[in-house]
């Protein structure tokens, strides 16, 4: 079995669809659906699904009935949820989107300030876990000082950082050339490099100006453009066919995180990783 210790955020995630025209300022008949979600969370249902995996959770929730929700969540999913911080007098994470008649969005809320309450007592239950991990993938809705603190204490640990969006990739700057592999979606990577990227060329050269941070390897993700890998001398995009759906974001994570763990090259990684 593959160790995997995963910290990053989640949240409850609620859709809103009306029957009918949207009007304001009354009540609009339509369907409301829930769900867990959050960059953390998709990390580890996607490692849920791969046969030779033991995944440890760590992330954030507050002590409200959907912060109690997600422990039973994840302990549903065949991970261990015992890292799942409840932070006193904080909001479990939330996200709100209000759509139109034709699937449009209308209306977005969210409140992630739990991620910011994280703080280094919190998760020094864990540093074992983490320690004795084949690896340790932490995303960027933890704070700066949690990910300085993995720095710091699992230096002879394989350390993954996914960069999830553009909003929490400037705070990445500082700390992704102390972690070995740096997993990053396009726009994010344009912030992380500086640099617009609209064409094979310009990808080129902003993963080598990412590569200047310090970290082994670079994976790009690229939608239904498929994964772009680099370390040192070995770099290349991998196309999905056309045709062909894209793969699952969970499944793309979990087997990138998957395929690092297990010392398969960059390439071999990557083509494990959109392989469906």
């Amino acid at each position: 079995m593959t160790k995997v210790t995963v910290l990053g955020g989640i949240e409850v995630y609620i859709k809103s669809d009306p029957a009918g025209q949207l009007i304001r300022g009354i009540d609009n008949p339509g369907s409301i659906s829930m769900k867990f979600a959050g960059p953390g969370l998709e990390t580890v249902e996607g490692l849920c699904m791969e046969e030779d995996a033991d995944v440890y959770f760590c992330a954030a929730v507050g002590n409200d009935p959907a912060g109690r929700a997600a422990k039973a969540e994840v302990a549903a999913l065949g991970a261990n949820e015992e890292g799942i911080i409840t932070i006193e007098g904080a909001d479990t994470a939330v996200s709100q989107g209000i759509f139109n008649i034709v699937n449009d969005l209308e209306f977005a809320f969210s409140n992630y300030d739990i991620y910011d309450k994280v703080q280094k007592s919190m998760i020094e239950g864990i540093l074992h876990s983490m320690k004795t991990s084949d690896i340790v993938s932490a995303d960027t809705t933890m704070p700066l000082e949690i990910l300085e603190y993995i720095r710091d204490e699992c230096r002879d640990t394989l350390l993954m950082l996914d960069v999830v969006s553009e909003k929490t990739a400037a705070k990445a700057k500082e700390i992704c050339g102390f972690f070995e592999i740096v997993k990053a979606d396009r726009q994010s990577a344009e912030v992380l490099s500086g640099m617009e990227i609209l064409s094979q060329e310009q990808l080129e050269k902003a993963a080598v100006e990412i590569m200047k941070y310090g970290m082994k390897k670079l994976f790009i993700t690229l939608g239904s453009g498929g994964i772009y890998y680099r370390q040192k001398n070995e770099w290349g995009t991998l196309h999905i066919d056309p045709g062909k759906a894209v793969p699952d974001r969970r499944k793309i994570s979990a087997r990138l995180i998957m395929g690092c763990a297990q010392g398969f090259s960059p390439s071999e990684t990557a083509e494990k990783a959109i392989k469906e």
